[in-house]
């Protein structure tokens, strides 16, 4: 349960369930404080679930209510909520299906193939694929073989898209300015986030194939094997995702607890890495989220050194501050505006990130993108 500091900024009864019932795992004292606000409030069920939808947790909380009170809703609300759940499972499990074809037919034909995201992370965090919410496949290959893969992916009726503020220049294959395609199959039903590496915008995080490839770990899924980042590589990664993205969904926050809590995490190595890539203060932030939104526990001498970078705290109690907040009115837009300036220029290190990445937020502000 979020510490004093954290906790001022829940200010429903329906953000504070939300939190205690976006976990996997069992805690005496967690139950207790959601039997009792589920017991005590009048609580707005319609509110709860569109905003458990929203933050990508829906299933963890049906899965939790479930377990603890199976009778605290209408049978109304309980069909709207299966019903969700329900075309939730049945489309992981059709993206996890296509996966795994997928990943034999790349395979097959020698191509290199790493898992991100998606199904892979779903049976390493929550162990299986219907709990956490996912909506594309991000797959990754070595740069040598990139166009290799997008022509095989092409040959089983994908088309390649070209995004307008990620692909301006994916005209043609010798002249690109992105690190890979998004494709969509042409059913609508499936897309693929096509890479050779991660990196993070203006920013000094940065992680190519070989060394993901390096490190990555087998997961099953029946009798197929598909590969996915090391532990700690998926932590670097989903930081830098979360950060990227102001953690603006419960379930990036959800991706690190359940993560960390799913296996012995060898910390000194995860800091190093994210000292020589200069990015200490995103892992700090997702890390120190995870911790005070749902009691994932740290080793003492990690929250001591998270809580010694002043900044790092103070941002995250930004980030808790407007997590169920949408910024209403010209003052409530100017505050949001100033504060994701400063979080996204306090997560960089060097001036020249600093200044391009401000650049970059103002014209998008002043400028932005007709869809």
């Amino acid at each position: 349960m979020p510490s004093k500091r954290f906790a001022a900024a829940i200010a429903t009864a329906e953000q504070h369930l939300l939190l205690l019932l976006a976990r996997t795992r069992q805690d005496t004292a967690v139950d207790a404080e959601a039997l009792s606000l589920i017991d005590r409030s009048a609580l707005n069920w319609t509110a709860f679930i569109e905003t458990a939808n929203g933050h990508g947790v829906l299933s963890l909380c049906h899965r939790a209510l479930t377990r603890l009170h199976p009778d605290a809703l209408t049978a109304e609300t309980h069909a709207v909520i299966q019903k969700s759940v329900m075309n939730t499972a049945m489309r992981n499990l059709e993206m996890t299906n296509e996966l795994t074809r997928l990943n034999k037919l790349l395979t097959d034909a020698g191509i290199s193939l790493l898992s991100y995201k998606g199904p892979t992370l779903a049976t390493i965090a929550y162990g299986g694929v219907g709990l956490r919410q996912f909506t594309d496949l991000d797959l990754l290959v070595p740069p040598e073989q990139l166009l290799a893969a997008k022509t095989q992916l092409m040959a089983q009726n994908y088309v390649a898209l070209s995004d307008p503020e990620h692909r301006p220049t994916q005209k043609e294959d010798h002249d690109r300015s992105y690190q890979g395609y998004d494709l969509v199959r042409r059913d609508g039903r499936v897309t693929i986030d096509l890479q050779i590496r991660f990196g993070l915008r203006f920013s000094t995080f940065d992680l190519d194939f070989a060394t993901l490839w390096a490190g990555r770990q087998p997961i099953q899924f029946g009798n197929r094997t598909v590969y996915a980042p090391s532990l700690e590589d998926y932590l670097l990664v989903l930081c830098a995702h979360g950060s990227q993205h102001r953690w603006s969904k419960l379930k990036w926050i959800c991706d690190i607890s359940e993560l960390v809590q799913a296996a012995a995490v060898n910390w000194d190595s995860l800091l190093k890495r994210a000292q020589a890539m200069e990015i200490e203060r995103m892992i700090y932030i997702g890390l120190l989220l995870a911790h005070e939104a749902l009691d994932m526990p740290l080793p003492e001498a990690i929250r001591t050194r998270i809580f010694a970078d002043s900044s790092a705290v103070a941002l995250a109690l930004h980030i808790f501050k407007w997590f169920f907040v949408e910024a209403e009115g010209f003052a409530m837009l100017i505050e949001r505006a100033r504060l994701d300036y400063s979080f996204d220029l306090a997560v960089r290190k060097h001036w020249d990130d600093k200044i391009a990445c401000m650049l970059f937020l103002t014209r998008r502000r002043l400028f932005p993108r007709r869809e």
